[in-house]
């Protein structure tokens, strides 16, 4: 519950509860129940006091991006998808084949978004993609942000299945255009979320539709760089029972001497999510894919590297599960470090040497987080929890990883600060209507580290 006063939003009350995914309904008039003090319904809550809502639902839209280059449309994509809120569960470059769009089914997306070709440039492949995906038993929603020159035609082969479109997220060679793509995945988010699990009922009280909680807080880091200058360079990331979020809002490339970009100049905001990288649905996942990374952990603790796989299959059955203390506690940090260090690989680029003729050069591909300067921990754990020496130890394994020649760009030299209140993803939903109002409110409830 906040109060709008003139510049600022002030958190009056904060209640929470474990979701109910079941019925996302009943948690939520718990809460307002909580924060109302009696029993939660229409006529309790006064009339001059909106309600604002956001879901992450089913763990976030599922999206398959489809493109033509994997450095540029379909990288593009990529950057539209997550920036949507949603998730990358599978992709393909160049022409479809029968075997790759089995593979993408298998994923089970909720979105296949089809891109592909500058306007006016490769319609072949695209029009060969679009058929592919006609022929298929794929029952969601196709959304074409592709060359615009086949558009009516794509759409036409596309006629009998769940189909929007868009303008082309890359209309000309470096050129992004991702925001109508957006649009168009949050409308979906709309159509495929909200009738299920309770929210149409929510989405009915509060008069107002649910935003993609991942969304949201993108919107928030969007607002934070637009409105103070000082806090231009810098990182949240979001370590989540099923995903670990990860947001940059810094200039992508530099231009350092000897240092030429390949590939796409990435976007100054820019979110990506691991869908493998969870505390808690995700938590085998996990382990599995970090195996040496805490193996090593365990080994330098003098841990069982056992006992921590037994701990990740015990929260992944019951994901509601908060650690009591002691033992617990210190698998949930390690989990929180190994996540943490994989996501900033994933979502930071790098500087690789390469030989010309003139000599050496260093290619910088993806997005460089070296000059952030400040680090935003938020979510379940780093709410909790002060880890910015854990994270500061995921970043720099994570920045040795790939040996000498290959460079990950991930934060060096930063300064922690921690979302203790979790407010990151309630302001969020209110960045659009209260901009400024809600980054002052975000930063002045961070608590930074003592330096």
């Amino acid at each position: 519950l906040f109060e709008v006063e003139p510049g600022a939003l002030r958190c009056l009350l904060r209640a929470s509860c474990p979701t109910t995914r079941e019925d996302l309904g009943r948690g939520f008039f718990r809460v307002l129940a909580d924060l109302l003090d009696g029993e939660a319904g229409p006529e309790t809550l006064p009339r001059d006091v909106p309600v604002r809502f956001s879901s992450s639902a089913k763990g976030g839209l599922r999206i398959a991006a489809v493109g033509l280059v994997p450095d540029l449309t379909l990288q593009v994509a990529r950057l539209a998808a997550w920036s949507a809120g949603g998730r990358i569960v599978g992709d393909s470059a160049y022409r479809l084949t029968a075997g790759v769009l089995t593979g993408i089914l298998e994923t089970d997306p909720d979105i296949i978004l089809l891109t592909g070709g500058t306007d006016g440039g490769n319609e072949k492949i695209v029009v060969s993609n679009a058929r592919m995906i006609a022929e298929s038993p794929f029952e969601g929603t196709v959304l074409y942000a592709g060359n615009a020159a086949v558009r009516d035609e794509v759409g036409e082969i596309l006629r009998n299945k769940k189909y929007a479109a868009a303008e082309n997220v890359m209309p000309q060679i470096g050129e992004i255009s991702i925001e109508p793509a957006r649009e168009q995945i949050r409308r979906v988010f709309l159509d495929t979320i909200v009738h299920g699990r309770g929210l149409d009922r929510l989405r009915d009280f509060c008069g107002a539709d649910p935003r993609p909680t991942p969304l949201a807080v993108y919107d928030l880091v969007s607002k934070i760089g637009e409105l103070r200058p000082d806090w231009r360079d810098f990182c949240v990331i979001d370590p989540g029972g099923a995903t670990t979020d990860f947001y940059s809002n810094s200039e992508a490339f530099r231009g350092a001497d000897g240092v030429l970009l390949k590939g796409l100049r990435e976007p100054r905001v820019k979110r990506t999510v691991e869908g493998d990288l969870g505390l808690r649905i995700s938590a085998e996942s996990l382990v599995e894919g970090a195996r040496d990374y805490l193996r090593d952990l365990c080994g330098e603790r003098d841990f069982s590297y056992g006992a921590l796989e037994e701990y990740a299959a015990k929260v992944k059955s019951r994901p509601e599960h908060i650690a009591a203390g002691g033992e617990e506690l210190l698998f949930d940090g390690l989990l929180c470090e190994a996540a943490a260090s994989l996501a900033a690989l994933r979502h930071s680029g790098s500087i690789e040497a390469s030989y010309v003729p003139a000599g050496k050069v260093y290619l910088q591909q993806g997005k460089d987080l070296r000059s952030c300067a400040r680090l935003v921990g938020t979510g379940g754990f780093l709410s909790r929890f002060d880890c910015g020496e854990i994270l500061r130890r995921a970043f720099r394994r994570a920045g040795r990883s790939t040996g000498e020649e290959k460079i990950p760009l991930v934060p060096e030299n930063f300064r922690y600060y921690r979302d203790s209140r979790y407010l990151f993803p309630l302001l969020g939903s209110l960045a659009g209507e209260f901009p400024e109002e809600a980054v002052t409110c975000a930063l002045e409830n961070l608590e930074a580290e003592k330096i």
